[in-house]
């Protein structure tokens, strides 16, 4: 990924983006690399540790997510879903018209 189409998605500034790229990449999250078709373009990826920790990160928002779903009960979680796909849904829609 280009980090000036990390910024975009994120919607913060590419000095942002540089910092925060620079702090992972210090981590051994990440490499940077020119691209070899235009030298002006930066490609991001992930290393194996970056990977991991993503690996890591997700495993640990879902559990959390399927705790919180427990504790609502069935019918509750059901009407939790059902309101969260709305949310996403309209914030899809004001993204897409913003």
């Amino acid at each position: 990924m280009l980090p000036g189409e990390i910024g975009v998605m994120m919607g913060i500034s590419s000095a942002r983006v540089s910092a925060a790229l620079t702090a992972l990449e210090n981590k051994g999250l990440i490499t940077r690399k020119m691209d070899s078709d235009d030298r002006r373009k930066i490609i991001v990826d992930l290393t194996e540790a970056g990977l991991e920790r993503a690996r890591k990160h997700r495993k640990t928002a879902l559990d959390s997510a399927t705790r919180i779903l427990e504790t609502l009960g069935e019918r509750d979680a059901k009407e939790f879903v059902r309101i969260l796909g709305r949310v996403a849904g309209a914030a899809a829609e004001t993204c897409d018209t913003g």
